[in-house]
């Protein structure tokens, strides 16, 4: 169970004040602080009238390069009397838990409760109608259960947008590919009516900059498995190819632009970005079989549904282990990623020259030549 409550931005300033001194040792600090806060005015000027000024009771200064610290420390003591699991993000805060009995369920109630109780502390004021619960589960039989905050009921949804995600209550990410897709599609369709000009390198730099991040934001998470998603993604590179060769007749074939423009295929660049997750953190153990690849192995944990198989860690430690002992290996991430992208820019073009050897054989014996000379950069 997840619930997302909003944390509203108004604060008195004297709560904040105390707030900071009881997380600040330094009185000379604290008195910065309160000089910041206490006394502060604004006005309105609309078509060069200004209205009169009125205190600011509330709030810490917009724009400012401390407020941002300030707020963090002033909800700092929120997750102290909160059992469930809990999230800060700025102003969002994630709570979950496990739902399987009643207990459970007024478990998560009594921490709701609780953050009632911190508001009215602290002078913050929640937000009931932006506030939500989201049941993860693929059961049949859902728990539904009902929970209310400040005498308002939660609404249940069955989907939530969280940093940036779509959560779907079925662990399906569908809804999430079609919503970036979409927008990354308008951007592209932007650059190509604002940006006319035959300037290939631009174009292809505009394309790496506004639309490309946007199909790879947190891809770790959610990179596809099924091949319609795949192609779905696919297919944004490629208009985004045809964009910047100026090549949109439909004799052309998009492989074939695309390698010439030297892009990795956007599910290569998610499995690259899978295995540089996965170097950060140093391997606690190895499997006991002889037939490793390298010293750096991870077991691979059971999966007992598809959905737990091709989430990060099960689909990603099988392509670890699989990998040479030189890469995985490495010094350093820097390192690690060099001989990362070597590899697998390798193994891309022994594929794709695979493929052309049997769309005409006459050339085996330029694939194999090509194979050799793959091999031999692999030993250097």
């Amino acid at each position: 169970m997840f619930l997302t409550v909003n944390t509203g931005s108004r604060s008195a300033e004297t709560s904040a004040a105390s707030s900071f001194e009881v997380w600040c040792c330094a009185n000379d600090i604290s008195a910065i602080f309160n000089h910041l806060l206490e006394n502060r005015q604004q006005a309105v000027v609309v078509g060069g009238e200004r209205s009169n000024f009125m205190p600011v009771d509330s709030g810490v200064p917009q724009g400012s390069v401390v407020g941002p610290c300030l707020f963090l420390l002033y909800i700092n003591d929120l997750p102290i009397e909160i059992e469930s699991k809990i999230r800060l993000f700025a102003d969002d805060t994630l709570c979950s838990n496990t739902i399987k009995h009643k207990v459970d369920q007024k478990k998560l109630q009594k921490d709701l409760d609780s953050l009632t109780t911190w508001e009215k502390q602290w002078s913050m004021s929640f937000h009931p109608q932006k506030c939500y619960t989201l049941s993860v589960t693929r059961k049949r039989d859902k728990i539904v259960p009902s929970y209310h905050l400040h005498g308002h009921n939660l609404q249940n949804v069955s989907t939530a947008k969280y940093l940036g995600g779509n959560i779907q209550d079925n662990l399906n990410w569908g809804l999430h590919i079609d919503t970036i897709t979409n927008k990354a599609n308008k951007t592209l369709g932007f650059l190509r009516r604002n940006l006319k000009i035959g300037n290939k390198k631009t174009k292809e730099t505009a394309y790496k900059a506004f639309v490309r991040p946007i199909l790879e934001y947190s891809a770790t998470v959610w990179d596809p498995h099924s091949a319609n998603n795949i192609k779905i993604i696919e297919k944004v590179q490629g208009r985004a190819a045809r964009w910047v060769t100026n090549r949109h007749h439909q004799t052309s074939c998009v492989n074939s632009i695309i390698d010439s423009l030297a892009w990795p295929t956007l599910q290569q660049r998610r499995k690259k970005a899978r295995l540089e997750m996965l170097y950060l953190p140093q391997p606690t153990e190895t499997r006991s079989s002889h037939r490793k690849n390298n010293t750096h192995s991870y077991n691979i944990p059971y999966c007992r549904t598809q959905y737990r198989q091709m989430s990060f860690f099960p689909r990603t430690i099988p392509e670890w282990n699989s990998l040479p002992q030189e890469i995985v290996a490495a010094k350093s991430l820097d390192c690690f990623k060099s001989r990362l992208a070597a590899n697998l820019d390798g193994t891309m073009a022994l594929a794709r020259t695979s493929d052309h050897v049997l769309a005409n054989p006459d050339n085996m014996a330029v694939f194999w030549s090509r194979r050799k000379q793959l091999e031999l950069r692999k030993t250097l």
